[in-house]
């Protein structure tokens, strides 16, 4: 796995509770290793997209909602959130940041 450095950051930051790390793991696991864009799983659902993510945690959408914000406040991702407008659909966006040290 290209990301494990992240993945590795994530699981030793005591200020994550196991949703958020769980979450990035599998984001980790999803991400292109040139771009760090997120990309889709093997049935083709977007993991930018809370609902897709928490299919595979097992946890609720807004629980993973959470998550990927709280992996946002602490560095760990870069989240573009999808919105629907009327005729204007914009699909969100996750890129994993790569750096020695989230803490």
């Amino acid at each position: 796995m290209p990301f494990i450095d992240v993945v590795l950051d994530l699981a030793a930051d005591t200020r994550l509770p196991s949703t958020p790390i769980h979450t990035g793991a599998l984001l980790a696991q999803y991400a292109d290793e040139e771009t760090a864009l997120v990309g889709v799983d093997e049935e083709g659902r977007s993991l930018a997209d809370p609902r897709n993510v928490a299919i595979h945690l097992g946890a609720g959408a807004s629980t993973v909602t959470r998550a990927f914000a709280t992996l946002e406040q602490f560095g760990y991702i870069e989240w573009t959130r999808s919105w629907r407008s009327g005729p204007h659909d914009r699909p969100g966006a996750i890129r994993i940041i790569r750096r020695s040290s989230a803490l």
